[in-house]
């Protein structure tokens, strides 16, 4: 069975609870948290400097909207050195379980930041293993530019709680229109933990991925084929539509789900 979840990116702008209002009326029950507009800018609603009275009216108002939590996007924070990132990586983690989050969504960083990243990894993976979750990082550029980028880490971090995160539109996004994403998929399948509906389009102004899935370069028919044959289920990601109103963004997200349903006609789809 395949579960179709919401993130926040698309409803960014608006407050949370009024974001996860949206998303619950579009006929989700799970939700990833990203970015999102607040009093103090930018920022992701639950994060390693979270005290446990905010992460607690995060809960609350996930409560009131029916929405589970099984992805939170992670921040890194090596500016800190490792010793503080780890410290803050850990007390995300701490958040991440008692919201019932079982992927954090990591965006990696810079090559020169490299070794920093791989300390940090080294310290907080078996705190989140422990915890029952994963680290899943998605293709950003810097140290996640291929596909061998990814399974290099992985090798080198020897922990099966660091997965992948399989975003076609980032991979084009940021590699470029020719990249091979079934090569990529077939080659990074074993260690996937989700799939983010993604697409891209490329313009005058270059690659832009705020685009309703099927409607860009992505071919999602061949790539959920692929996924199908490789795994007997998992959880999908809509990250990104138009930009619109919130009554165009509510009739895209309901046009995805019944396009999803087509793609996948022989596997069972819950929101």
């Amino acid at each position: 069975m395949f579960t179709l979840a919401c993130t926040t990116r698309p409803w960014q702008s608006l407050p949370l609870p009024a974001a996860l209002t949206a998303i619950a009326a579009a006929g989700f029950t799970e939700v990833g948290l990203m970015y999102q507009a607040s009093a103090e800018g930018w920022q992701v609603p639950v994060h390693g400097a979270s005290s446990e009275r905010e992460r607690w009216a995060v809960q609350q108002l996930l409560a009131d909207a029916g929405l589970q939590v099984p992805l939170l996007l992670a921040e890194t924070r090596l500016g800190l050195g490792l010793a503080a990132a780890s410290l803050r990586y850990a007390r995300l983690i701490e958040h991440a379980a008692a919201l019932g989050v079982s992927t954090l969504l990591d965006l990696g960083c810079e090559p020169a930041q490299r070794s920093a990243y791989l300390a940090l990894m080294q310290s907080v993976l078996p705190l989140a293993e422990a915890a029952g979750l994963v680290i899943a990082i998605k293709p950003h550029g810097g140290i996640s530019q291929t596909a061998n980028d990814l399974l290099s880490l992985r090798d080198i971090l020897g922990s099966k709680a660091f997965c992948f995160s399989f975003d076609p539109g980032n991979w084009l996004y940021y590699g470029g229109a020719e990249v091979p994403l079934q090569a990529y998929l077939q080659q990074l399948a074993p260690a996937i933990d989700h799939f983010i509906l993604k697409d891209c389009q490329f313009g005058p102004r270059g690659p832009d991925v705020a685009v309703q899935p099927g409607h860009g370069i992505v071919d999602f028919p061949a790539l959920l084929t692929q996924w199908q044959a490789l795994t007997d289920g998992g959880r999908l990601y809509l990250e990104c539509l138009s930009p619109g109103s919130p009554a165009e963004l509510h009739t895209q997200a309901r046009a995805v789900q019944h396009w999803l349903r087509q793609c996948l006609s022989t596997y069972t789809i819950t929101e």
